[in-house]
């Protein structure tokens, strides 16, 4: 055997005949608490020697224990088997503060005395195996400090619980030690963020790619541009990688942003929803679906999804549309959604508004406590388009359409108006063509043609003199109609009052009671322009001079002795010959005064018309937009419905006041605060406590008149500090002061069952306007070169467009997760 051993090759730099050096260790008390048992950590003397003699008959490398057949010659551990020969287990006895215990082949000794005392939580290690070098320890003035501090009474309970909490400390602090998996995990997450730093730059371009409406195929530009830059090149990838690279980013991203409105409709105590449906370009019926919800002291619109409707174009369709995306899109229970449903809303028509078996209609019978909303702001533009009911408005507009389709048809007209503009001095504008759209295109299309009428003028009277152009001839004609232009002047206001009040119900952030104010407004503001006219001998033709901003000009008609009149317009650029007056006795009339009697009329009548469609109007107003107890009752949350009380001095009007806010919960705890049966006959519990709200009804009262005081001081200091003359206090009670009582603060406990109240009546909408703003971003996505998406990327695309998150404040990281967990990734062009 020693023969065949040394025929063998020796490894030098391993030799097994060379005695391993001795390392210096310092051991801490976790290596203790590693192997002692967890239910009597440290021991007391008799139960530590008994410990040890059988750990050292357990050993597996004394001499009874079986050894490994091994033909190599294995390296002698010299400490330990030191350690282990010079151990005697009488110490333990001899020195009742002794502890010794095992590591590996190892034995080490310990004060405990001195252990405990240490303010570092460190073991105080004795490395001598020897009973003087024991003895001398003993002697030591740091462990009689000790021994003073923790007496070494070996066998009491209290000994043996002071020695078990140290223990547990130690144990406590080698757990939250770095283990192994810890290091591998945190060396995976330094690969990942070193990796995330190459991809965020890809991440964010695809982000903005998409929150303007571009095509993910723009993407390949970008990389290449981006590559070409030297501060860029190596977060691009060196080539594409594929087709769909792009598209695996997109869905990361809008699986991130959907994460989102889920978070946002869990936080909220209710949500409601709106839903329209629209055809895009691929031909395709689409359903969007839009969620609002008052969440962490803000409200949020969120995109829930565009579905196709295939053959379900009818209400009950729409209706299992919705029901199946809802649980799909927010991840909630069939019971959440019945507790946290509170309010459907859509535009008017018979589909979705039918009260037999409309798609809302159908909706409250499955939510019976939820709200059903009809957009305030097509009722708007519903009331508007009755103008045209009218003989004279219907002539009016139809001029205004018909000029700017003359101008937009041809690029050259459109040059030629540039140009007379630039030299008469007037403003740069285009006149818009006016198509049969929502939200009052006629407004701006009309205001504009008023404001470059001479330079319009102008270049139909070039048109008309080059070539015989009948239409310029015609045009040109009916804008000098005195029925016309004064038309036009005298409507303008109307118009105006109207597109302030559409824009009032676009809002995005629009509460309760807002919408009757800005029609009680609209309305005031229309009576105000169009009151009774009266004789003509009262001139009222002055009404019509301050509405066309003309009386600046201290003569703007000029009358010959032939009876003609001609007005001065556009800051004296334009000598405008007024034509189709109106014809009047002449008889007993000076020449001279013919013709401002005629101008008179021709007023008069264009002011008479334009107080017709004025009540027409706000008839059509009313009866589109009427009062409802509910929405009345609604407005019980915010400021402006407190403003009456807050002015109320007399106790007869305190009274009054009184017995409207009695009324007006009533209502509400009728509506939300019963149990009622939905469709299928089941109970649905009410979402609100009836008996919590009228309990904490006073404290609530109060509340609110005291906030809304506060709101109305700060508010008149804004006014004073701007000067702002225009409207009153009560209509700054809107929007931003909802806000600003119910956001980030806190709400006192005792009206807590008002403030669930509170949420539930900022969630219900007032229209379906944001589903109009996701049919013109679909317009975007979906164009005639880009006809062909699939739905699941086609809703990557909206739900990336339509979160409220910006690049600043997206979580790429979580999309970067996302991305990555998806399949595994090739590094080699990232």
């Amino acid at each position: 055997m020693a023969v065949q051993h040394l025929q063998q090759p020796i490894d030098l730099t391993s030799s097994p005949f060379k005695e391993p050096a001795l390392k210096k260790r310092k051991k801490g008390i976790e290596a203790f608490t590693f192997t002692a048992p967890t239910s009597q950590p440290i021991r007391s003397a008799a139960a530590a020697a008994a410990a040890a003699a059988a750990a050292s008959t357990s050993n597996p490398n004394s001499s009874a224990a079986p050894q490994p057949k091994d033909n190599k010659i294995r390296a002698r551990d010299y400490k330990a088997e030191e350690s282990s020969r010079a151990f005697q287990s009488n110490w333990l006895t001899s020195f009742s503060w002794l502890r010794t215990y095992v590591e590996g082949n190892e034995r080490f000794m310990y004060c405990n005395c001195c252990s405990l005392a240490s303010n570092t939580k460190e073991v105080c290690i004795l490395k001598k195996f020897k009973k003087d070098q024991l003895a001398q320890h003993a002697e030591t003035q740091k462990h009689k400090t000790a021994a003073a501090a923790h007496p070494p009474q070996a066998g009491t309970a209290e000994f043996d619980a002071r020695g078990a909490a140290f223990a547990i400390i130690a144990m406590k602090e080698r757990q939250q030690k770095t283990s192994v998996v810890d290091i591998v995990r945190n060396a995976e997450k330094e690969v990942l963020l070193k990796e995330f730093q190459r991809k965020r730059i890809q991440f964010k371009v695809l982000f903005n790619i998409l929150k303007h409406a571009r095509p993910v195929t723009d993407y390949e530009w970008w990389d290449e541009t981006l590559r070409s830059d030297d501060n860029f090149a190596p977060f691009m990838p060196a080539m594409h990688i594929g087709d769909d690279s792009g598209w695996e980013m997109v869905e990361a991203m809008a699986s991130v942003a959907m994460d989102h409105t889920r978070k946002l409709i869990e936080k909220s105590k209710y949500f409601s929803v709106t839903v329209d449906a629209s055809t895009a370009k691929d031909n395709v019926d689409y359903m969007n679906l839009q969620a609002r919800a008052w969440a962490e002291g803000k409200l949020h619109n969120c995109f829930l999804g565009m579905k196709p409707l295939k053959q379900r174009t009818n209400a009950e369709g729409q209706v299992e549309i919705i029901m199946e995306t809802l649980p799909e899109a927010l991840q909630i229970s069939a019971a959440d959604l019945q507790r946290k449903f509170c309010a459907i809303g859509s535009d008017g028509c018979n589909t979705m508004q039918g009260s037999n078996g409309g798609v809302c209609t159908r909706m409250v019978r499955k939510f019976p406590h939820a709200v059903q909303i009809s957009c305030t702001a097509h009722k708007v533009n519903l009331a508007a388009e009755t103008l045209d009911e009218q003989l004279q408005f219907k002539r009016i507009s139809d001029v205004v359409r018909d000029v700017g389709t003359y101008f937009n048809r041809s690029p050259k007209r459109k040059d030629l108006l540039q140009e007379c503009e630039e030299k008469l001095g007037l403003d740069k504008l285009s006149l818009l063509r006016v198509n049969d759209t929502r939200w009052m295109p006629l407004k701006k299309a009309m205001s504009n043609l008023l404001r470059v009428l001479p330079a319009v003028l102008l270049a139909l009277d070039s048109e008309r003199k080059k070539e015989k152009n009948e239409e310029a001839e015609r045009l040109s004609s009916l804008l000098r109609s005195a029925p016309i232009y004064f038309g036009m002047v005298a409507v303008e206001p109307l118009l105006n009052s109207l597109d302030n009040l559409t824009k009032v119900v676009q809002r995005a952030k629009l509460y309760p009671g807002d919408v009757a104010a800005a029609v009680k407004e609209c309305q005031s503001t229309i009576k105000t322009k169009y009151s009774s006219t009266g004789p003509v001998d009262r001139l009222a033709w002055q009404n019509l001079l301050d509405l066309a901003n003309l009386n600046d000009a201290k003569c703007p008609f000029i009358a010959d002795k032939n009876g003609n009149v001609f007005l001065t317009i556009g800051e004296g650029t334009t000598v405008l010959n007024m034509k189709d007056l109106p014809e009047i006795p002449t008889a007993g009339v000076a020449v001279a005064e013919i013709g401002v009697n005629r101008i008179k009329q021709a007023i008069y009548d264009a002011l008479k018309a334009a107080t017709a469609s004025a009540a027409l109007a706000e008839k059509a107003l009313e009866l589109r937009l009427p009062s409802s107890e509910l929405m009345e009752a609604l407005g019980l949350a915010t400021p402006r419905y407190w403003m009456d009380y807050v002015g109320a001095s007399s106790l007869l009007a305190q009274t009054e006041f009184q017995h409207k806010f009695v009324k007006h919960m009533a209502i509400l705890v009728k509506q939300f605060g019963e149990a009622k049966l939905n469709a299928d006959g089941e109970t649905v519990a009410a979402l609100i406590d009836a008996t919590k709200l009228e309990n904490q009804a006073a404290n609530f009262r109060d509340f609110m008149l005291s906030e809304t005081e506060k709101l109305q001081k700060i508010i008149e200091q804004e006014r004073i500090k701007e000067k702002k003359t225009v409207g009153s206090i009560k209509d700054d009670m809107g929007g931003e002061a909802v806000e600003v009582l119910w956001g980030n603060r806190i709400i006192p406990r005792n009206i807590s069952e008002w403030e669930w109240l509170a949420s539930l009546i900022m969630s219900i909408p007032f229209g379906s306007v944001e589903n109009e703003r996701q049919f013109s971003s679909m317009n975007l996505v979906f164009t005639d070169l880009r006809n062909s998406l699939k739905e699941k990327h086609f809703n990557d695309c909206m739900a990336v467009r339509a979160t409220p998150l910006t690049v600043q404040d997206f979580p790429f990281w979580d999309a970067f997760l996302v991305w990555k967990a998806k399949k595994k990734r090739r590094g080699a062009h990232l």
